[in-house]
């Protein structure tokens, strides 16, 4: 499993519990990815870090985020990323555990 759609297919479940909102009930397919890139396509490298850091910290209070997650997430993207983008991904991660 080296592509990331084919992590989103089999690995992301998405919790449509009653005490999520409805942005976060909507399917995970690949015309939502593409949304989300072209949305964050813009934003410098600190915004998207700040909006990282806000959309995992609204996923971990409502119990759609934790250790485990993080860590499969890691074990997918760390090996595609070049050593500066490792450093701050490991940084990223620091943060949200």
């Amino acid at each position: 499993m080296s592509k990331f759609s084919e992590y989103i297919k089999t690995s992301v479940k998405v919790d449509t519990s009653e005490n999520l909102t409805e942005s976060y009930k909507e399917e995970i397919t690949e015309q939502n990815i593409e949304e989300a890139l072209n949305k964050y396509s813009t934003l410098s490298r600190e915004e998207l870090m700040q909006e990282f850091l806000k959309e995992s910290s609204l996923l971990k209070q409502r119990g759609g985020l934790d250790d485990e997650h993080i860590n499969k997430i890691e074990k997918v993207l760390k090996p595609h990323l070049n050593e500066e983008q490792q450093s701050m991904f490991d940084n990223l991660m620091m943060e949200i555990k």
